[in-house]
């Protein structure tokens, strides 16, 4: 966290609008694609989003250390998304089978970018639907760990304090969740 944020976090603990809406724009996109992530659906993500940042807004005297904003914001998205999973399991689609079927035929709504070679673009395309995929089949407490680490980058410590459970729980919740999904992708994946 830079200097400007540290300030930032600061001056929006004293309910400072404008510095919190600044806040909001630096972390409103990583916030919603970890929930989206978590729970593949853009609106519930979207609401959720929402409601992670009116929570922050109205907790902020609560954070202890400015620098630690972006744990602490992303604690809070991770209880809402606990709280949305508790109630509703998400729908997991099949690796193995296709989106959507028109008259028995395959249909996407992806639009070809033509500037690359067409059939390395839809072979990754394809490798990173099944990837989201095989993420999302993984329990629920797997799946935060892989995100948290892998998409979002944030270390075994820092992840360990966000979730409160000890970092030997973060490695060991990763090497399952690894397993799986190397034998979920042994089809796509060169090991």
């Amino acid at each position: 966290m830079d200097l400007v944020e540290i300030e930032l976090v600061r001056q929006a603990k004293q309910k400072n609008i404008a510095a919190f809406e600044q806040l909001f724009s630096r972390y409103q996109k990583r916030i919603y694609n970890f929930i989206l992530r978590m729970i593949q659906n853009q609106d519930d993500s979207a609401e959720l989003t929402q409601d992670t940042f009116i929570r922050a807004y109205h907790s902020l005297k609560t954070l202890k250390t400015d620098k630690a904003f972006n744990s602490w914001l992303h604690r809070i998205a991770i209880n809402l998304v606990r709280d949305k999973l508790r109630k509703f399991e998400p729908i997991i689609e099949s690796i193995d089978e296709p989106d959507v079927y028109v008259n028995g035929t395959e249909f996407t709504f992806d639009v070809p970018d033509w500037s690359t070679n067409p059939r390395e673009t839809t072979l990754q395309q394809e490798l990173q639907k099944k990837i989201q995929t095989a993420i999302a089949s993984l329990p629920k407490e797997q799946r935060e760990v892989v995100i948290l680490y892998h998409i979002e980058g944030l270390g075994i410590s820092e992840i360990s304090e966000m979730l409160e459970i000890p970092s030997g729980t973060i490695k060991s919740r990763l090497a399952r969740a690894r397993e799986i999904l190397r034998i979920k992708l042994k089809n796509y994946v060169i090991s």
